[in-house]
């Protein structure tokens, strides 16, 4: 069997495919249901409904401790770009009122 990711890759690196269909990838009806519980549970959480998403998530989803753990970790991960994102926007704002000194968008 051919790794998921690798199959990925090498679509990604060949010029003659258009657009990548990831259901293609797997080899049978276990990997695609692993890989849409998996999204379904990625939509389920936003920056502005942890809490609640992961009450959602630990009704709808069994988890395996492990999978728990992958989840947090993802909260985490995608917690810490949200942190750099409104880092970059706080300091391009900071920029862009130094420059025009009028404060606002439009001067």
């Amino acid at each position: 069997m051919v790794e998921v990711l690798k199959k990925i890759i090498d679509d990604l690196d060949d010029d003659e495919v258009e657009s990548v269909n990831i259901l293609s990838f797997f080899d049978n009806d276990r990997e695609k249901e692993l890989y849409e519980k998996w999204v379904k549970i990625y939509h389920s959480v936003t920056p502005f409904n942890i809490k609640e998403g992961l009450k959602h998530i630990n009704k709808s989803f069994e988890l395996s401790n492990d999978e728990e753990i992958m989840l947090v970790s993802y909260i985490k991960f995608f917690e810490g770009r949200l942190m750099e994102l409104k880092g970059d926007i706080d300091l391009r704002t900071e920029k862009f009122e130094s420059e025009d000194n009028g404060g606002g968008m439009f001067a």
